[in-house]
């Protein structure tokens, strides 16, 4: 997953859990957030056994926001404030990254396992479809 920036509030990295995947339990650092908005955001996975693989993205200047947002994350790239991270299962971010919880990711990448959401809006989304 990437987005140009993911603006978010009530931020925090909860630790590392295990996370179930088809080749077995995979550790992951599991992010939480009240509200976070995304701006570019593209979805691709990686090849599955059907080999097509889908892409979702949203249409140039489209923002998609999610409540209650859980990330389960191997690794977690971008640059806060300018300054650059790269947090992983072996470096975790502190558990607040932001002072009150609240700021920006910008050039934001996810390898990310599993995410759950109470609500996301995603206007002008596009699904594509190719083989890999």
């Amino acid at each position: 997953m990437t987005a140009s920036s993911l603006a978010v509030i009530d931020f925090v990295y909860t630790g590392n859990v295990s996370v179930t995947t088809a080749t077995g339990p995979v550790q992951a650092m599991e992010f939480a957030m009240s509200t976070a908005t995304f701006v570019g955001l593209a979805i691709v996975q990686a090849c599955p056994a059907s080999r097509v693989r889908l892409a979702v993205s949203l249409a140039p200047g489209a923002h998609a926001v999610a409540t209650t947002l859980r990330l389960d994350a191997t690794r977690l790239t971008a640059t806060i404030g300018g300054t650059p991270v790269d947090w992983t299962v072996d470096a975790p971010p502190p558990t607040h990254p932001f002072a009150a919880d609240t700021g920006t990711l910008d050039a934001l990448s996810v390898t990310m396992l599993d995410s759950a959401a109470a609500t996301m809006s995603q206007p002008s989304l596009r699904l594509q479809a190719s083989f890999c």
